[in-house]
């Protein structure tokens, strides 16, 4: 089969040692691709490729006359390797230098300038193994240009050889580079510079027509000129400019207007976008009503006139259309799927340092009454605790934390009476929105919290997840003893030491024992025994730590804790994946702000080389972004799908976040 473009042999020319082929790798590379040009470009190409040496160009054959018919080829691949760069050599002499000077003599020259402004050789050089100085310098000194190629290289320690098409350990490979993708990037460079050649070809053929315009009509020769002439002819130039300028008027007026009226933030950037968009559009526009004028022969002064007032028309109506749409969403439809929210630690403002347990216990609630509302991300208590105390501006947290508004405030805890404080900010501003005081007795502490979380939707016009309504609906514990014994433990919980989780355990006992129908503390009994805090034999402390959860569910089916830690128990020691994705699910359902269950969910996945984990991962990382162990999580999840230079960033970022967290650097 001869080449594509008239005039040449073959449209690929391989070149190659024969001994790098003993073991069959060149000719599995020339299957490889032909395979994959198959599948990218239209047209088939013809490859020049010497199986049998003794059908090649060989020393005892006139050289000159064979290369005459032979390197007559669009595109000259060479298979570099540590013997091919001998000046000595056949392949070097009589192939690679041959070509190099037959191409800058052609008609196209030896390099190629693509259509998106780079410039391309015909020499397209395939690297099997790394290359000494001297053989790079060698390429570099015939070529006079640095060496550019694609590497089909397996390195790792001590070893530099070709990549094969099934490596049994790809993953061991430091060049982290994958056969199918390097045949891939082959094929797509040929298919550029192909598409390239015959463009120019057809260009050349093109003669310009022989009609005569007729009187009175612009006609347009086939190839009278440059495109570029046409397109100021068609006046597409000066409308573009025209555009450009009333852009620009616009989008000073708009970023001048917007802040007295109290335009969201992204109301600028909408209107910027829409201009960008309208751009091409209008060019579009402008092309077609210029042919269309053209058709019917109009006037010259009235085709001007029409034309321009239809370009302006489409520009102020897509404007106004887009004005239209920021008032409608800011004033009236009130569409909040941006929202998001972080709760910084309540400070404790009573006299006893102790009652930490109690205004900690606040804000963990009170987050949780804020995930009942729809379409609010609320970030989870393990990055929002890492700014107690800190000196920042909300501006700066928010940052930090992906959030559009922060919630802070005071807990003051004096007898039976508690006083809490709370403010709503909108972070990008730093403005106060909302804040109010509330003084109740401590039996009524979970209706103040969902008075809080009532507000808050309130200000940012949300609505109660319906899933949620029950779980409102229902207060956890009228005792307010057992209450308090929840928060000590939930507080000691969080401090993951050996000695804490027992001081837990003991306080959700006595919350459990003074009332026995409080569902979170037959949770809190439930996590203490699925990670077995007394040390006990995991045959032992399983069946207790379901049957407390399950008890839990009892009492409240919605309980997202117990249904999460269900799953967790399905997963990973019943190995029941179905039931297990089935609990995360509605412990998802029932509080999408929670991240644990979108963890358990991403482990699940990994397990069944499942690549939506990452997803499921992404969405934990999204509520929880300072947790060292999800950002290791996610390194995990990279690096079983092999893309290890993420899985390095995302390890990295979590000993950043703590440098004692040992387990990150195990993959490393």
């Amino acid at each position: 089969m001869s080449s594509i473009v008239p005039g040449f042999e073959y449209d690929i020319f391989i070149s190659y040692r024969h001994n790098d082929n003993r073991s069959g790798w060149v000719t599995d590379f020339v299957n490889a691709l032909q395979e994959e040009l198959a599948a990218t470009i239209k047209e088939p190409l013809s490859i020049y490729f010497d199986k049998n040496p003794h059908d090649g160009l060989l020393e005892t054959h006139n050289v000159d006359k064979s290369l005459e018919g032979k390197l007559k080829c669009l595109i000259f691949i060479p298979i570099l390797s540590q013997t091919y760069c001998d000046p000595k050599s056949f392949a070097w002499q009589h192939e690679f230098c041959a070509f190099n000077q037959l191409a800058k003599e052609d008609q196209f020259g030896r390099d190629i300038k693509l259509s998106n402004g780079n410039v391309a050789s015909r020499i397209l050089p395939i690297k099997i193994h790394e290359l000494d100085d001297e053989d790079k310098a060698i390429i570099e000194n015939e070529t006079g240009e640095l060496l550019r190629s694609i590497e089909f290289i397996f390195k790792s320690l001590g070893v530099n050889r070709p990549l094969r098409l099934n490596e049994d350990h790809p993953q061991d490979n430091l060049n982290k580079i994958f056969y199918r993708d390097q045949i891939n990037k082959v094929a797509n460079t040929v298919k550029e510079l192909v598409t390239r050649i015959k463009n120019q070809t057809q260009d050349s053929q093109v003669k310009p027509s022989s009609s005569t315009p007729a009187s009175g009509a612009k006609d347009y020769k086939k190839v009278k000129g440059s495109f570029w002439e046409e397109i100021k002819q068609r006046k597409i130039v000066r409308v573009a400019s025209v555009y450009a300028v009333s852009a620009w008027v616009v989008i000073q007026i708009a970023s001048t207007i917007f802040p007295p009226l109290n335009m969201p933030a992204w109301a600028l950037t909408f209107v910027v976008v829409l201009v960008l968009l309208g751009f091409p559009v209008v060019l579009i526009f402008a092309w077609a009503m210029e042919v269309k004028h053209e058709s019917k022969i109009q006037n010259t002064a009235q085709t001007k006139k029409s034309f321009f007032i239809s370009w302006y028309a489409v520009l102020a109506v897509g404007l106004i259309l887009g004005l239209a749409t920021l008032i409608y969403h800011k004033y009236f439809h009130g569409d909040k799927r941006g929202e998001s929210i972080a709760v910084i630690p309540f400070i404790n403002m009573s006299d006893d340092p102790k009652q930490e347990y109690f205004s900690d216990g606040m804000t963990d609630e009170v987050l949780t009454q804020l995930s009942m509302l729809s379409d609010l991300k609320v970030i989870s208590r393990t990055s929002s605790m890492k700014f107690k105390g800190a000196k920042l501006t909300a501006k700066e947290i928010a940052d930090q934390l992906g959030v559009t508004r922060i919630l802070e405030g005071s807990v003051q805890k004096s007898g039976t009476k508690v006083k809490i404080t709370v403010q709503l900010i909108d972070a990008p501003t730093d403005n106060h929105l909302w804040s109010k005081v509330y003084e109740e007795e401590l039996n009524d502490v979970f209706a103040v919290e969902k008075k809080i979380a009532n507000e808050v939707a309130k200000q940012l016009d949300l609505k109660l997840r319906a899933s949620a309504q029950q779980s409102v609906a229902t207060v956890p514990t009228q005792n307010s003893e057992a209450h308090e014994y929840y928060l000590k433990g939930r507080s000691f919980w969080n401090l993951r030491t050996k000695e804490s989780y027992d001081s837990a355990e003991s306080y959700f006992n006595k919350a459990k024992k003074i009332d026995p129908q409080f569902a979170l503390a037959y949770s809190g009994l439930a996590d203490c025994y699925t990670f077995n805090t007394k040390g006990l034999a995991q045959s032992d402390a399983i069946p207790i730590a379901r049957s407390y959860a399950l008890k839990a569910l009892q009492l409240d089916s919605n309980l997202c804790e117990a249904i999460t830690t269900v799953g967790f128990i399905q997963s990973h020691f019943d190995y029941d994946w179905k039931r297990a994705t089935e609990s995360l699910q509605k412990a998802i359902r029932c509080n999408p702000n929670y991240p644990i269950a979108y963890a358990y969910l991403s482990n699940i996945k990994v397990a069944n080389s499942d690549k939506s984990a990452l997803n499921e991962i992404a969405k934990a990382l999204e509520l929880d972004p300072l947790s060292p162990s999800l950002n290791w999580i996610k390194g995990r999840d990279y690096y079983s799908f092999h893309q290890f230079e993420l899985c390095k960033t995302q390890l990295i970022n979590a000993i950043n976040l703590n440098p004692k967290f040992s387990l990150a650097r195990t993959i490393l």
